[in-house]
């Protein structure tokens, strides 16, 4: 594991705190998607749990970013999750 400290420090004065939030919520939003079509290919319990979690973390973040990164965010994650096929649900 490595905490790249640097790297960090460069972000937080490049980026602004809205920024920041924005980026992570749609990062975890993707992970989250991924994971739902994950479960849909393959049925397993586990990518359906990983999409909730991250799917959690997605709106938390969004939530402190601004209202247009929420509301972008939860259409994308309701969108995916809707895909499913009914055997998924």
């Amino acid at each position: 594991m490595n905490l790249d400290v640097n790297a960090a420090k460069t972000e937080v004065q490049e980026k602004d705190e809205h920024q920041i939030e924005s980026e992570t919520a749609l990062k975890w939003a993707a992970r989250s998607i991924a994971c739902f079509q994950l479960y849909d290919e393959t049925d397993e319990l586990k990518w359906l749990f990983r999409a909730e979690d991250m799917r959690h973390e997605a709106i938390e973040h969004a939530s402190l970013a601004d209202e247009e990164t929420l509301d972008f965010v939860r259409k994308e994650l309701d969108e995916a999750k809707a895909k499913l096929t009914p055997e998924a649900e």
